[in-house]
């Protein structure tokens, strides 16, 4: 496997984003090639092959990429870290089982 880098072998991509906005899901922004269409199920399709089918992708069209505050490319693939089961029980306090109030 060459990774998600294939996304170049498209024909219509000139750059592409993938946001990650869940622990399942994914964004793909794609910013197209002049006088190109973004062919949707041909970027689903890579994006599972490369990733075995275990997030469901959305795609949308972009005019441009986000930049960093440096006037850099963001990276092309954003994975923001989501919270585990035990943080989220840590950031919102223990469950009322857990602390002994009854139900």
């Amino acid at each position: 496997r060459q990774g998600l880098a294939r996304m170049y072998e498209l024909d219509f991509v000139r750059q592409f984003q993938l946001v990650q906005l869940a622990p399942d899901e994914l964004e793909a922004r794609i910013v197209a090639r002049p006088n190109r269409r973004i062919d949707e199920a041909a970027v689903k399709r890579l994006i599972a092959e490369e990733l075995d089918g275990l997030l469901s992708v959305e795609v949308k069209e972009a005019a441009e990429l986000e930049r960093l505050p440096s006037g850099k490319a963001a990276d092309p693939i954003v994975a923001p870290q989501f919270p585990s089961a035990a943080d989220a029980r840590r950031l919102d306090g223990p469950s009322p089982v857990s602390a002994g109030v009854p139900r």
